[in-house]
């Protein structure tokens, strides 16, 4: 097993793990001002924009777009439309966007930045406690880190929404995770830049949040292996 798919599943097993993460989630300490705006595109200045209109089924893992990778396991993550069930396009989203835990597609996708960014948003599908999205800030998995559910960013049931996160320190990569069907998100938006004034903002979201980082692997690891072993 590589690298990437053994952090795949390490991260899969975590997440379905919430006694763990609360366990160590204050190990290490990271924060993000979170702001909310209307969808479906960013308002922030200068950002790139992802909108995954030319993907479909075929798309295969990595997809690299600019200076961001999207990797994953498994069929392509990007879809279109709603399915009962399955999945739900974000409100008036009639083009491809992706479904992360979407059933037999990725549960998992992960993001990878050649160049740190300070600034990433995503236009919301419908947010779940189930969803999670975390944003490392060094290039791999020994934190610190930050760490979402989509209920943590919007009330369950909320449509229509973008979620903009302006990070304190750099960050080199994004995880988004869904344990059900399914973590639905468009125009995903980032920037290497420090903090800027977004324009119509309604509400403004600051969370100090705690991560997980090496430590917490290295004793989930060895938890792992007493069980298999005990």
């Amino acid at each position: 097993m590589n690298a990437y798919l053994e952090v795949v599943a390490e991260v899969e097993w975590v997440m379905k793990q919430p006694f763990l993460v609360l366990l160590f989630s204050a190990m290490l300490h990271a924060s993000a001002i979170i702001t909310i705006t209307p969808g479906p595109f960013t308002t922030r200045t200068g950002a790139t924009t992802i909108d995954f209109d030319q993907l479909g089924s075929s798309t295969v893992s990595p997809y690299v777009n600019g200076i961001v990778s999207y990797e994953w396991l498994g069929p392509s993550p990007f879809v279109i439309g709603s399915l009962v069930n399955n999945r739900i396009a974000p409100a008036g989203d009639g083009t491809v966007y992706l479904g992360v835990g979407t059933p037999g597609y990725a549960d998992l996708v992960q993001m990878t930045f050649a160049v740190p960014i300070r600034y990433f948003g995503f236009y919301y599908g419908t947010p779940d406690s189930y969803n999670w999205m975390t944003a490392y800030a060094v290039g791999d998995l020994a934190g610190p880190s930050m760490g979402w559910t989509g209920t943590t960013l919007l009330p369950h049931g909320t449509l229509g929404a973008y979620v903009n996160f302006e990070f304190s320190s750099p960050v080199y990569k994004i995880i988004m995770a869904s344990v059900s069907a399914a973590f639905e998100s468009d125009n995903h938006a980032f920037s290497a830049s420090g903090a800027e004034t977004t324009s119509a903002i309604p509400e403004a979201l600051s969370f100090s949040m705690v991560g997980f980082g090496i430590a917490v692997f290295f004793v989930i690891l060895r938890f792992r292996r007493e069980l298999k072993t005990g």
